[in-house]
């Protein structure tokens, strides 16, 4: 799951991120980018947050840069065992100006 990985990653979202260029819902990425890291009797993976647009701008890095988390998981950390976890949350707060 390495470049050829990457460009799955990519694939699944450019279409998402640019039709019509509204993005996509962050949990619909989340979820996608570690789609591939979730198996039977392996680890556990744990997504949850707020309901958020992405930009498009932001879909294709940010599934990138999950890919790249999830594999490095797989490969040396939780995702590497049978009991490991691996949590993804987001929360929304209110910036002050």
């Amino acid at each position: 799951m390495h470049s050829n990985g990457r460009s799955a990653a990519v694939s699944r979202y450019s279409n998402l991120a640019t039709a019509h260029w509204r993005g996509a819902p962050l949990d619909q990425v989340v979820k996608e980018s570690v789609r591939p890291f979730k198996t039977d009797g392996v680890g556990a993976i744990d997504i949850s947050g707020a309901p958020m647009q992405l930009p498009a701008n932001a879909v294709i890095t940010l599934s990138l840069m999950l890919h790249e988390l999830a594999t490095n998981a797989a490969k040396y950390g939780s995702l590497s065992t049978l009991t490991g976890k691996f949590s993804i949350t987001w929360q929304m707060h209110q910036l002050d100006n």
